[in-house]
């Protein structure tokens, strides 16, 4: 001590010191942090590539080529989601919380089984999708015919490529669940794009892009398998265990989840390729695309927080659980608000990047952006009754809002057009997260805003 007998106060770490402290931390916080971190960095670069593709393919097809892929496209990637039987969400659920308990048996019974079951549903839904084609040729025109039957092989390797990087998420392996999907295949498809724009004298066709993203697709999903033998955890000498009921009890709320949530999201675009055209649906397309910078955060934070909202709620933490909530939320929203005045400013030079024709989607973007920025103010609340076990209520809610975002887009679409499947979607998503998120506040007692509420035993 002094001989003066003057105070001496230690100072603790501050500012960047003290941030960076408590990110090195062993607390759910600071992994919840690092982990969503790492997830951000990918989705946004993957975010960026997916955008900066989608300008190099409007520009190389036209409008109207360019309309028929991102309608090709959008149908195909309802049905991969659908084809995954709810097992690409489960996936996440079970290998987080099997690896946590360490039942290897039941790791691999599941990781076969679900693998087995995903192979077959993608492979009918292809066979399904090439004959619906087929018998409506004459309807739908030649070219979109040969741009849907050649997404019929892109449908089983994206639906592969979805359950893969869901396992490699369960093991907490988020960069390595991201790269392929979210990176690698966006760069290979613009590769392929400008190498055929250069080399060939004709124009390309909407088909030969398709083609384009199922070799991307193909080579994606080879690394991805290869990353996850390599991230394997499992013993194998612990023989295969196979509780088929218990996950189909899981799966299937999943499926009609899997199949609500890719309607809400793609709903707008399909109806409005049927009822205004695929070229509009195109134009439209862009804005929803630039309208997805806003849930950046939250989407990361939703890969890094679903498996650990799983081993919480499975070890009784309810300190911890809601702990990752309240972090992820801070983080969901203030990076919406910042990146929803970003877009609203620089919205048309954003749109014009992709052709002049494209600033007419100023006006639904501001609304979709609008809808997005609700939903992150919402945080994690879907993952959190998914991963807790009350996917079948999740399932009733996501349901009521798809069937709502199909009748407000039969109603506003043929007076509205794009600005009507604009204000359909943002309705819908404003109903499906205030109800989850009464839910989840009355059934949970949990928060997974950033904003007081009260639940069963007062404020939150």
């Amino acid at each position: 001590s002094p001989t003066n007998g003057s105070r001496v106060t230690e100072r603790g770490p501050r500012g960047l010191e003290w941030l960076l402290l408590r990110l090195s931390g062993g607390g759910p916080g600071a992994k919840l942090a690092r982990g969503a971190g790492i997830a951000f960095v990918v989705s946004a670069a993957g975010t960026l590539l997916v955008f900066a593709n989608q300008i190099v393919l409007a520009r190389v097809l036209g409008t109207e080529m360019y309309g028929r892929y991102v309608y090709a496209v959008t149908w195909i990637g309802v049905l991969a989601l659908i084809a995954n039987v709810g097992f690409n969400t489960a996936t996440v659920r079970f290998v987080a919380e099997y690896r946590a308990t360490k039942q290897w048996g039941l790791l691999r019974g599941f990781r076969r089984r679900s693998a087995q079951i995903v192979l077959l549903a993608s492979l009918a839904a292809a066979a399904a999708l090439a004959l619906a084609v087929a018998l409506l040729r004459r309807r739908i025109g030649d070219q979109l015919a040969l741009v849907l039957w050649a997404g019929c092989f892109l449908l089983p390797a994206w639906s592969l490529l979805e359950l893969d990087s869901a396992t490699l998420r369960g093991f907490k392996r988020i960069l390595a669940a991201q790269a392929p999907p979210q990176l690698v295949r966006p760069l290979l498809i613009a590769a392929g794009i400008l190498a055929l724009y250069f080399l060939r004298s004709q124009p390309l066709s909407a088909a030969l892009a398709m083609a384009v993203n199922v070799g991307a697709t193909i080579l994606s999903l080879l690394l991805l398998q290869m990353l996850l033998r390599r991230s394997r955890v499992e013993r194998e000498e612990v023989p295969l265990e196979v509780r088929m009921s218990e996950w189909r009890s899981v799966a299937l709320p999943l499926l009609a989840l899997a199949g609500f949530g890719i309607l809400l999201r793609s709903t707008d675009t399909l109806m409005l390729g049927l009822l205004a055209g695929t070229t509009e649906a195109g134009l439209y397309a862009v804005a929803s695309q630039a309208a997805l910078f806003i849930p950046f955060m939250l989407t990361a934070v939703n890969r890094m927080a679903g498996p650990m909202i799983a081993e919480y709620h499975a070890a009784g933490n309810r300190h911890r659980l809601q702990r990752i909530l309240q972090v992820g939320a801070w983080a969901a929203t203030v990076f919406a608000a910042g990146a929803a005045a970003l877009v609203i400013l620089g919205g048309k030079w954003l749109l014009a990047l992709f052709g002049p024709e494209f600033t007419v989607s100023y006006v639904p973007m501001l609304i979709l952006v609008g809808g997005q920025v609700l939903n992150c103010f919402a945080g994690s609340v879907g993952y959190l009754l998914i991963m807790t076990g009350y996917q079948s209520p999740a399932t009733f809610y996501f349901g009521i809002a798809t069937v709502a975002n199909i009748v407000l887009n039969l109603l506003l679409i043929p007076p509205l057009g794009a600005i009507g499947a604009s204000l359909a979607t943002a309705a819908s998503i404003a109903l499906l997260n205030g109800s989850t998120l009464v839910f989840a506040v009355r059934r949970l007692g949990l928060n997974p805003t950033v904003f007081p509420i009260t639940g069963r035993g007062g404020a939150i």
